[in-house]
């Protein structure tokens, strides 16, 4: 909501504050939704911490993703099957 102003008075900029928040917003959600089925929450938020740069590029091109009428509708299949490979692929073995 914060952001919104910035979307109304100078669009450039609010238009990639939106898409910043939006990319943060899908980065951490899936990957947390996705890792706290497989272990407790605080493992999961440091290891989100740990890969914060792979989680927050995913995000970013699940955000431009977003904006492409008909390709927005695999967003959250797309998503969270690049979390999980993402989660699988940094996790400590068992």
């Amino acid at each position: 909501m914060l952001a919104l102003p910035l979307l109304l008075f100078a669009p450039p900029v609010g238009a990639v504050a939106l898409w910043l928040i939006s990319t943060v917003a899908l980065g951490h959600g899936l990957f947390e939704g996705v890792a706290q089925r497989r272990m407790p929450i605080a493992a999961a938020r440091v290891l989100r911490w740990q890969r914060e740069v792979p989680v927050l590029g995913i995000g970013a091109l699940l955000a431009a993703m977003a904006l492409v009428p008909g390709l927005n509708l695999l967003v959250p299949v797309l998503g969270t099957a690049a979390m999980t490979h993402l989660l699988h692929r940094s996790a400590p073995p068992r």
